[in-house]
């Protein structure tokens, strides 16, 4: 009875994990964020404040990109302008990453101080990419709530 309950409780967390993709470090990205060298033609979004925003994220445009705290950027020189801020933040920490879904699939671009965020790829190819930025307000609310 007990190895069936473990059974089931694995195979119910599997299949949660199954829409969560993660972040993988790319120095490559990381320098051509640093040097504005050519980056991939992706929809493009920040979060945080336009003068000095958390992360830039760029999706495949095969994807829907779902993101409430996140703003669009219109054009490669605004991305630029973007990861330039985030380089005056913080640039020994600045980090550039590739975005992967849950399968190892690279579907888009990151770039910011923080080392982590959550990806979460759902039916029809949308993705949500988490703020990286959580106040102690934030984690109060996700206490309280019943899940993703």
């Amino acid at each position: 009875m007990v190895i069936a309950a473990a059974i089931m409780i694995l195979l119910s967390l599997s299949g949660c994990m199954q829409r969560y993709g993660s972040l993988k470090t790319n120095p490559d990205l990381t320098e051509a964020f640093k040097n504005q060298l050519d980056l991939p033609d992706y929809n493009y979004y920040y979060c945080g404040r336009a003068s000095r925003p958390y992360a830039v994220v760029g999706i495949d445009r095969q994807y829907e990109f779902h993101g409430k705290s996140w703003l669009k950027i219109e054009t490669k020189d605004d991305v630029y302008k973007k990861a330039a801020a985030i380089l005056t933040w913080n640039r020994d920490w600045s980090r550039g990453s590739d975005v992967l879904d849950p399968a190892g699939k690279k579907i888009g671009i990151w770039f910011s101080y923080y080392r982590s965020t959550g990806v979460e790829v759902g039916p029809e190819n949308m993705v949500s990419v988490y703020n990286p930025y959580r106040t102690s307000d934030d984690f109060k609310d996700t206490q309280n709530s019943p899940g993703p």
